[in-house]
Order: structure tokens, then C-alpha cells, then sequence
């Protein structure tokens, strides 16, 4: 609440007019006060993922920066739907923010109809990170490349099986790219988020996945999973002898991001420090060593740049959700 000071000489009231003269007004701003209690992050997805990696590596160090918890909130369910819901739907006020990834852009297309609007609803700080996606096969598979994958899922009587992290996810939707790029087929099976669907890889229920780097990382470390490609343009500095798909089909690129975004109103002086604080959290040594060490790319945009990303992604990827017929229950 602003403060009044001095004391007020005239004032003077008409139909649409309210003049004070003689005093000085000190109206505190949201952002030089912000925050003064715990900030929460909503992760729509299940914990030990790319996303939930990200916000408790850069929530952790905004705790220590503004003296306040910042708590993560895990709320898978719908393709992230569910949680991008709870966060457009909460105060504007900057204590609720949502870590959009690609899989929101997606939704746009995939939905029919959602209870929120990605582009309206939101207002974005900062795109965070861009990550490859690593084409992962499990040890048993008798391939080492793409080239050879693509020569076994168009040669081999037993159908290949892909595990997803749902039905329009970025982990599904690489790889249905990759589908039409190549004129293959897999058996694609849908799970709620990427973490239940390692077991089977690890198993052997399932033949592949495209899985964000950062998850991928530890299973391939451990050779429990076979890393033989990833979608970025250029290889990855987390794998560096692991070749791009674009090698072998050029042009392919299928990149997952997360950003971090805040209900659509919330106070410009909020936005900015928001703005400021991330992106100096993702500039610390050991912020950016361990996210680009999990091979991700940090980004660290402006709030318009982010949301110009928002638009390219949701453009790109509904061609190719509508080419391939992807719907979602």
C-alpha cells in the first residue's frame, strides 16, 4: 500500500478527475517488494524428469538468492495440461510459476478444446533452456546408428516398440517425425510422463525411446540404454560422440524447451524482476555446469523472444500432429 506524505495543501474532485497537490505520493512497487513469502514452481509432470531436473536446480538457487522457499509442485496429468490449468487459473501476483515445455505448445493442436489458453493466459519471463532429445535403444536391439535403425524398422518381422512420455508429448512427437522423415513405423506406446516408462526400456518391453537429454544422461552413463543419435541441429557437447539424425537426414531437428511463465496480468515490475533473477540464476557456474552438463542448452531469453518461440513451436509442431493424425483421449 502506498504511503502518503508531507501534508495536502488542495484538492480538488470533478466527474473523472482526482487532483492532490502539495504532496508527495510514495506508492510502493510490487517488484521492489517481491517476494515476501514462498514463490511456487508448477512442474506438470512427474518428478525426476527434464522439467522437474531444471526447476529444482534453478529453484534452488533462487531460494538462496531472495531468502524465500521456492517450492516445487509437481502436477502431471493430461500432457501437462493438467498443471498448466491449476497455474493460469491461480493469482496474478507472481507467487504461481509455471514451467512450460514443449509439450504446451503441442497441446494447442492436440486439444480440442482447453480450459486455458497457452498464448492469452500467460505471460512469458524467460525461455530457459533448449534440449536435444537422445535416441535411445535398449542393448539387446542390434543397432548402432540411425542409419541402421531405420534399415531394421523397415526390414524386421517383429515390429519395433517405441515408449513415449504420452500421446503429443516432445518425446513422441520426435520420434513421429522421425517416422515420416524416414517412411518407418513403430509401435508406439503412451505413457502419463517419461519416469515410468524407463523401466520397461531398461527391461527390454520396450525397443527405443527419444528421451530429453538430461533423463537419458544416467541410463546411458550406467549402459543400461545404447545413446545412438540425438535430434539436436549439431551434436550435443553432453555426447559429443554421438552423431545428430541430421547426419543422416538433413534437415531433422526435434528439440524439447522449458521456459518459465506467469499468469497473464501479473504486474510488469514482477515480470521483470522475475525476468532478472532467472536468468542471472541460470548464468551461475554451477547452475549452467549441471544443466549443460545433462545437455541442455541454456538460453536465458527475453520475455518477447520467448513468446515468439511459443508461436514458431506451436506452428511447427501442429503440422506435424496433424499429418500424422495424433489425438489424445
Amino acid at each position: 500500500m502506498g504511503v502518503i506524505k508531507n501534508v495536502v495543501v488542495s484538492l480538488i474532485v470533478g466527474p473523472s478527475m482526482l487532483v492532490f497537490s502539495g504532496f508527495a505520493l510514495a506508492q510502493a512497487v510490487p517488484g521492489e517488494t517481491y517476494p515476501n513469502r514462498p514463490v511456487r514452481f508448477i512442474v506438470p509432470f512427474a518428478a525426476g524428469g527434464a522439467v522437474d531436473i531444471l526447476s529444482r536446480t534453478v529453484g534452488q538457487k533462487l531460494t538462496e538468492m531472495w531468502g524465500q522457499q521456492v517450492l516445487i509442485d509437481n502436477r502431471p496429468g493430461a500432457g501437462g495440461t493438467l498443471g498448466a490449468e491449476i497455474a493460469a487459473r491461480a493469482a496474478a501476483d507472481g507467487y504461481t510459476i509455471l514451467l512450460g515445455d514443449a509439450a504446451h505448445a503441442n497441446a494447442v493442436t492436440l486439444y480440442r478444446k482447453l480450459s486455458y489458453d497457452f498464448v492469452k493466459d500467460f505471460e512469458p519471463v524467460t525461455l530457459a533452456a533448449v534440449t536435444p532429445l537422445v535416441v535411445v535403444t535398449h542393448p539387446s536391439l542390434p543397432v548402432k546408428t540411425t542409419r541402421e535403425l531405420i534399415q531394421l524398422a523397415r526390414n524386421s518381422k517383429e515390429p519395433l516398440v517405441l515408449g513415449t512420455g504420452g500421446n503429443g508429448s516432445a518425446t513422441h512427437l520426435g520420434a513421429e517425425l522421425l517416422m515420416a522423415t524416414a517412411g518407418i513405423k513403430f509401435v508406439k506406446v503412451p505413457y502419463k510422463s517419461v519416469p515410468p516408462a524407463l523401466p520397461d526400456l531398461i527391461s527390454g518391453q520396450l525397443s527405443l525411446m527419444f528421451l530429453p537429454a538430461p533423463v537419458a544422461l544416467p541410463h546411458v552413463k550406467a549402459k543400461k540404454v545404447n545413446a545412438i543419435a540425438v535430434t539436436s541441429a549439431q551434436r550435443s557437447a553432453a555426447y559429443p560422440d554421438v552423431p545428430a539424425v541430421g547426419e543422416v537426414l538433413p534437415g531433422f531437428e526435434a528439440n524439447t524447451w522449458y521456459g518459465m511463465m506467469v499468469p497473464a496480468r501479473t504486474p510488469q515490475s514482477i515480470v521483470i524482476r522475475l525476468h532478472r533473477d532467472i536468468t542471472a540464476a541460470l548464468k551461475v557456474p554451477e547452475v549452467r555446469d549441471r544443466l549443460t552438463g545433462l545437455g541442455s542448452h541454456l538460453v536465458a531469453s527475453s520475455s518477447a523472444e520467448f513468446g515468439s518461440h511459443i508461436r514458431s513451436e506451436i506452428e511447427k509442431w501442429g503440422k506435424v500432429i496433424r499429418a500424422a493424425g495424433v489425438q489424445v483421449e
